[in-house]
């Protein structure tokens, strides 16, 4: 998913920055802090539930529901640093029904309406049978609040030793004060044994009320990835996501 807290056009509390729950920590950096309504040692935290969680279009807790918490910290000059903790309803044997998520990363606005930005994070998955914790590099660049282009690596997807590039284009649509919609196409590469990797899309509707944020989206992805990992490529057909500032 992608950029959806847009100030300009979206009714949201004024010195916000971008919280993107569940999704790459490199969403913040392209219109992160573009429209300048959060200002420097700003401090966001905010409380999330999901009906499953997705990344890269896979999911992660195949259909089963998590809440979660998002703190994140923008600092000067472009400076901005978050953390992400996500806790789903697990069977017998636990996989990724856990993560905690942390970034840091840096933007700034090369031109009019343009923006660049690099960012590191890194995603753990406490108490699961198997090891997937990875680190992932990321650059991207923006035009204003509405498209942005992302390019991200890894050297250890999932921690199965794979190589992973992705690509991801991402685009928003303010519809009133209250509604917007928005869309994103990408693509995951993984080098490893006859797996190529796969593509994926969602599209999306959200309502944003004060210091509420509501999400339907439909999710895609091609079935390249068969056995991914030992395990069926599965993507979230629906996917709502309830959202509640608390600071």
């Amino acid at each position: 998913m992608f950029e959806r807290h847009i100030d300009s056009e979206i009714d949201v509390p004024a010195k916000r920055p971008r919280v993107l729950p569940v999704r790459p920590a490199l969403l913040l950096c392209v219109a992160g802090l573009a429209s300048g309504t959060a200002t420097a040692d700003a401090l966001v935290i905010e409380a999330t539930a999901v009906s499953e969680v997705a990344y890269r279009g896979v999911s992660e807790t195949f259909a089963r529901p998590a809440v979660g918490c998002n703190v994140e910290w923008a600092g000067m000059n472009g400076a901005h640093a978050g953390l992400s903790f996500l806790e789903g309803s697990a069977p017998a044997v636990r996989q990724r029904e856990r993560s905690v998520s942390l970034y840091l990363g840096w933007q700034t606005e090369f031109a009019k309406d343009w923006m660049a930005a690099t960012s590191i994070s890194y995603r753990a998955f406490p108490e699961s049978t198997k090891e997937w914790n990875f680190v992932e590099y990321q650059a991207a660049i923006g035009w204003g609040d509405k498209l942005s282009l992302e390019l991200a690596w890894s050297p250890n997807y999932y921690d199965h030793n794979i190589e992973s590039f992705a690509v991801a284009i991402r685009g928003f649509q303010p519809l009133s004060r209250s509604f917007y919609m928005s869309a994103e196409l990408g693509t995951v590469d993984l080098r490893w044994r006859d797996i190529s990797g796969y593509r994926y899309g969602s599209v999306a509707i959200g309502l944003r009320r004060d210091r509420w944020l509501a999400e339907l989206s439909h999710t895609w992805a091609t079935d390249e990835g068969l056995e991914l990992f030992g395990a069926p490529l599965e993507t979230p057909d629906l996917l709502l996501e309830l959202s509640y500032l608390i600071r």
